[in-house]
């Protein structure tokens, strides 16, 4: 009797996930290709997408997030609300709202965020007609600051449009200065 030949199948686990992959690219695993030692395209690809507008982030344990509050991710990678906070990326604006009892543990609650957008949100410090296009950072969970007044600098995105020296909107998807 014939041992089991593990190199052959593994081999032939290979081969079946190229054959896969040259037929219909949505059939085969995007993660193991780059292991195989895949070449540059040559060709058209179908590559994995998702919508980047909304994304759910775990939240963190005993968190209450607020829906139209600014987020963002603490240095665990669990949602928390907006801050002038070391460590943390902003995130977003939250599309709906999570109760410090629903989140009994850090990751037992998700929250939909709003990635892009542009929203109107209250400013710290006097806003003018001249701070149009920006950088904003995040005071707290309901405002915004311009730059040399937050501690930690958390970019929330840029002032597109003046309301007040109170209010602005913010375009949350651009964040580059």
């Amino acid at each position: 009797m014939k041992r089991f030949n593990w190199f052959v199948a593994i081999l032939a686990v290979i081969v079946l996930f190229a054959v896969a992959w040259v037929l219909q690219p949505a059939l085969a695993p995007f993660a193991v290709l780059p292991l195989l030692g895949m070449t540059a395209l040559s060709a058209n690809r179908e590559t994995a997408r998702k919508e980047g507008d909304v994304k759910s982030f775990p939240v963190y344990i005993a968190t209450a997030i607020y829906k139209g509050s600014l987020v963002m991710l603490n240095s665990t990678g669990y949602l928390i609300p907006g801050a002038d906070t070391s460590g943390c990326k902003f995130a977003g604006v939250a599309m709906e709202s999570v109760t410090a009892a629903e989140a009994v543990a850090s990751g037992t609650k998700w929250c939909k965020v709003y990635r892009k957008g542009v929203f109107y949100f209250a400013a710290q410090a006097d806003l003018t007609q001249a701070k149009v296009g920006d950088l904003m950072y995040v005071y707290d969970d309901q405002t915004i600051a311009i730059v040399g007044t937050t501690t930690n600098d958390v970019v929330c995105g840029k002032l597109v449009e003046y309301g007040s020296a109170s209010l602005g909107w913010v375009d949350i998807g651009d964040r580059v200065a």
